[in-house]
């Protein structure tokens, strides 16, 4: 009986193909236009992102805006993401789960992306290991904004 049921389900295959199945579509965020210093931080971001899809572009902001929130909406006292460190051990951990796991992207497949976020980073938080504070926390959320903004510009 089951070498009949796979007989069939092969010859409909060979006869029609896979049944297409398409990824599920992230909406893109609705992102207000970040300040002039955060746009000129992320500006090579866009430049990266020019040519990829649409899907890619609302992947890469959703990652990105819901990054920001975690980390802006943690408090108490003794939050997971304390210092400089851990928080770039967060965002390591985000981009490769968000962008190269879920959007099935290798590294270094938008050419020069991971420099362009890089750079943003360190110009908009600094390199020191130093603590977290409320207004370090906002200071990553407006740049995560502001990197899911510059994804979305054509």
């Amino acid at each position: 009986m089951n070498r009949w049921a796979l007989a069939i389900i092969l010859g409909y295959i060979a006869a029609f193909g896979l049944p297409k199945v398409s990824a599920p579509v992230v909406p893109a965020p609705s992102i207000p236009t970040p300040s002039t210093a955060m746009r000129d931080a992320v500006q090579p971001v866009t430049a990266a992102m020019a040519n990829a899809s649409q899907a890619d572009r609302n992947l890469f902001a959703d990652v990105w805006v819901k990054a920001g929130r975690v980390v802006s909406q943690e408090d108490g006292a003794s939050p997971l993401i304390a210092d400089t460190r851990t928080l770039r051990e967060f965002v390591r951990i985000a981009a490769t789960i968000g962008w190269n796991r879920l959007g099935n992207k290798r590294p270094g497949e938008v050419p020069n992306l991971d420099t362009a976020c890089d750079r943003a980073f360190s110009s908009v938080l600094g390199m020191e290991a130093k603590p977290l504070d409320a207004g370090m926390r906002a200071r990553f959320d407006e740049l995560c904004e502001a990197l899911a903004w510059a994804a979305l510009q054509r």
